[in-house]
């Protein structure tokens, strides 16, 4: 298959903006840091890997694992975090 064309068959199944999901759907949650760059200079991190910043990442992910949303599963990856969310949020 041509990117172009799964391109445009996955664009459809993102959402912006909207706040309700089919019932049916996985979810994935993505969030990623905007002003990292700048944040490694004010905080004396080293460049391009520090170990105290992959354990703030790692810990990051774990509270957000903890929350109400029973998240099932959570992945961090240099200046991203990405969390499956379940089909059926009944247990909230």
């Amino acid at each position: 298959m041509k990117f172009e064309l799964l391109d445009r068959y996955m664009r459809r199944f993102e959402l912006e903006r909207q706040y309700s999901f089919p019932p049916e759907m996985y979810i994935v949650v993505q969030l990623r840091g905007q002003e990292f760059p700048s944040l490694f200079q004010k905080k004396d991190f080293q460049l391009p890997y520090d170990s105290r910043f992959k354990e703030l990442m790692i810990e990051t992910a774990s509270h957000l694992m903890q929350s109400k949303l029973s998240i099932q599963y959570g992945y961090a990856f240099e200046d991203e975090i990405s969390l499956f969310i379940p089909k059926t949020m009944d247990n909230l």
